[in-house]
């Protein structure tokens, strides 16, 4: 078998992981600053809420950083979105391959 490529996606997604975290942290945390009324309407979300987390993939994936204003903002929140299709396009391809054998 070919155990190079399920590495390097393995080695991939950790790090895609890795960068995900980062981002929602760098996200919230703006949020609370800046924004503090939206991260409130969002349920205070952190990492141990479910709830919380949904709300936040809805704010990253519904664009919702555009009525804010908030240039940094969006570099962040279009990042985080970029990294989980990358993600999801990357666990998918996976799981396709290991499937093949």
């Amino acid at each position: 078998m070919h155990t190079a490529v399920p590495d390097f996606y393995g080695y991939a997604l950790a790090t895609l992981v890795v960068i995900w975290l980062t981002l929602l942290t760098l996200l919230w945390m703006r949020l609370i600053k800046r924004h503090p009324d939206t991260y409130e309407s969002m349920g205070r979300p952190h990492f141990l809420t479910p709830i919380g987390s949904l709300a936040t993939l809805r704010f990253i994936f519904g664009r919702r950083h555009r009525s804010l204003g908030d240039h940094a903002l969006g570099v962040i929140s279009d990042f985080a979105l970029v990294v989980a299709l990358f993600f999801m396009v990357g666990f998918v391809s996976l799981a396709l391959f290991v499937r093949q054998g």
